[in-house]
């Protein structure tokens, strides 16, 4: 597992990947990659209030899931992607 919080990701191949693993993001900026996020087979990688933006992909799932909370803002990439479902709140 992984817990990232607070962060600027920027100006990589693939910004965060993760893959038959746990990623947490909460209150980063994910920009300027190729590839923002991407979930690969039996990965979940949770969203909280990110910035996803100016990247070629923003949100890509090969295999894995991507959650949001829905105070997540993705776009301005190049393709914005989706996520596979959401968070509860509670």
């Amino acid at each position: 597992k992984a817990v990232v919080r607070t962060s600027s990701i920027a100006n990589n191949t693939t910004g965060v990947v993760a893959g038959g693993a746990d990623a947490n993001l909460s209150n980063c900026t994910i920009s300027g990659n190729t590839t923002g996020i991407s979930s690969l087979g039996g990965a979940v990688i949770r969203l909280y209030e990110n910035i996803i933006t100016s990247n070629g992909t923003g949100l890509s799932s090969g295999g894995g899931s991507i959650l949001s909370s829905n105070n997540n803002q993705v776009d301005g990439n190049t393709i914005n992607g989706v996520v596979t479902g959401f968070l509860t709140n509670t």
